[in-house]
């Protein structure tokens, strides 16, 4: 699953001394570890601020220049060549420079030869706890930038590259031994350190193997100071899942990691690529994440940011499987909070689906589609979405308002008879659901309506013989995860009409009808029998 990451650290030493920082490797999505490990690793991490705890990001936009150094090991030799490094750093050139929009330009370069470092593997990556790969050294695996660096420069010229990459033979220990104790080596940025002439204050490490989904993923760390989209201290939380690169989007595609999806809107503004739209009340057009700035007739927008407080919003933005997003398992409106106060998962995916739970998958199932809303009843913000096409979709964006709802009927109905009612919406917004409760009943008195821009909505009730009486009927409006944002209520009398009274008699009606059926029955037999009688008697006196 994807990486941690540490704050960029400012040294206390006189002169500058080293200043570590490090971003943990990049992991697939896997069941919670066994507790034993669990608590070896909150001691490994309890230095570590919590993931999705946002450092201090920045833009990558224009030239990026990456040095990739391949290395081996005294007691582990490569397996990939040379030109296959050269491929996946391609990739990984063209996945930046389709999801900025061409505002992300990376020149990469591969040294023409593997390194053959003076040290074993586990000089690097042996671990004294679970994944920590403290080495044998004191600088644990950022030494190995540092010696793949210093080699490097025996035969290249380095101070045309701001920004690092070195690529270890042998596999990554994130997906070949990730809870067990191993010489294998992480694929992790450290942050921090200058560890090229004239590059930036990071390094990334990543194995022969690792798919251009790690590869991207880590740089996003190096270029962008990006951080983690999933906790440190529960390996199975993730804040943004398939959603974000720095989640397990890293791991999209098969091979697993072969086709990552998009970063997700948050990272994209910090790297500069996109600027969210501040929003108030209203109806907006969310363009498709991956449609170049040229090819939208609307002109808005890439994201949208909704104010909470001071300290948080919402970010919306419009994802669909195509492109770089082709992987992904759904598509749809997706919606962030950044929550500068939050100790863990500063920002993550809002997932309305299954509100109450831990975001212990990939959380594709978060996407909203037309006719399904978001609210936060605290804070009075509305988030819904009105209608969808290829050209994007419309959302309703309601911030700051009560909502109220009035029942429109007769305070006398008739039983047997279809009445017609409605209720109204005040303000109207779309993509709620409206249901109208008759008394206790959980059933609808008719199918849950999807709100529009309508202020009103009619019903029909039909009430059958016995069910006159004083009765009350509820209106409900809610967002797709159940939550009430108004009720109202209306008390009315249903009455036996007197057409009924009339042609359906009374239990005391029928009987003495019955009793008088039962005379006349009885009449008209006896006279029936009298005649028969009587013409028996007049053919015998005849004869």
């Amino acid at each position: 699953m994807p990486t941690r990451v540490r704050r960029p650290c400012v040294s206390t030493t006189p002169g500058g001394g080293s200043c570590r920082s490090r971003s943990n490797s990049l992991r697939p999505l896997r069941s919670p570890a066994p507790p034993l490990l669990v608590f070896l690793l909150l001691l490994l991490l309890a230095a570590l601020p919590a993931a999705g705890q946002v450092p201090s990001t920045r833009t990558a936009k224009g030239q990026l220049t990456v040095i990739v150094i391949p290395v081996e090991f005294t007691d582990f030799s490569h397996t990939e060549s040379i030109q296959a490094l050269n491929q996946t750093m391609a990739q990984v050139a063209q996945y930046y420079s389709a999801a900025s929009f061409g505002k992300a330009v990376m020149h990469a370069t591969v040294l023409p030869r593997w390194l053959l470092l003076g040290h074993p593997m586990a000089y690097y990556g042996s671990d004294n706890a679970v994944g920590d790969d403290a080495g044998g050294n004191p600088s644990g695996s950022e030494q190995l930038i540092v010696d793949a660096v210093s080699s490097a420069r025996s035969s290249a010229d380095l101070s045309p590259y701001a920004f690092v990459v070195v690529v270890h033979a042998g596999a990554d220990q994130a997906t070949a031994s990730p809870l067990q104790k191993s010489p294998l080596i992480w694929s992790r940025t450290w942050i921090g350190k200058m560890f090229l002439p004239a590059g930036s204050d990071a390094g990334s490490i990543v194995s022969e193997f690792s798919p251009y989904g790690v590869w991207a993923h880590e740089l996003g760390h190096q270029t962008g100071h990006l951080p983690d989209m999933y906790d440190l201290l529960d390996s199975s939380l993730h804040y943004m899942g398939t959603w974000s690169l720095m989640d397990i989007g890293a791991y999209l595609g098969q091979p697993l990691g072969n086709q990552p999806g998009l970063f997700d809107a948050w990272s994209r503004t910090s790297l500069g690529w996109i600027a969210p739209t501040v929003v108030g009340n209203g109806d907006y057009n969310l363009i498709p994440a991956e449609t170049p700035p040229s090819g939208s007739s609307q002109g808005c927008c890439y994201a949208l940011e909704v104010q909470v407080d001071s300290a948080s919003y919402y970010l919306v933005e419009l994802r669909l499987k195509e492109g770089i997003d082709s992987a992904q398992r759904t598509q749809g409106v997706l919606i962030y909070l950044y929550n500068a106060s939050a100790s863990h998962g500063q920002i993550r995916v809002v997932d309305i689906h299954v509100p109450s739970s831990p975001a212990r998958g990939d959380l594709s199932n978060a996407a909203l589609t037309a006719g399904e809303a978001f609210s936060d009843i605290k804070h009075k913000v509305v988030i819904s979405v009105i209608s969808s096409s290829s050209a994007g979709y419309t959302v309703h964006v309601s911030s700051q308002q009560t909502y109220s709802l009035s029942v429109i009927m007769p305070a006398s109905v008739n039983v047997l008879t279809s009445q017609e009612f409605y209720v109204v919406l005040n303000p109207p917004i779309g993509g709620l659901r409206l249901q109208v409760f008759l008394d206790e009943s959980t059933q609808s008195v008719a199918p849950p309506t999807t709100t529009t821009a309508s202020p009103r909505y009619n019903f029909t009730l039909y009430l059958p013989t016995g069910e006159q009486g004083l009765h009350n009927l509820t209106a409900d409006l809610s967002d797709s995860a159940g939550n009430t944002l108004a009720s109202s209520t209306v008390e009315f009398s249903a009455v036996v009409p007197l057409w009924v009274t009339l042609i359906q008699p009374t239990a005391l009606y029928a009987y003495i009808a019955l009793a008088v059926l039962v005379v006349l029955v009885s009449a008209v037999a006896s006279s029936y029998r009298r005649r028969r009688r009587e013409a028996g008697l007049q053919s015998t006196g005849g004869g």
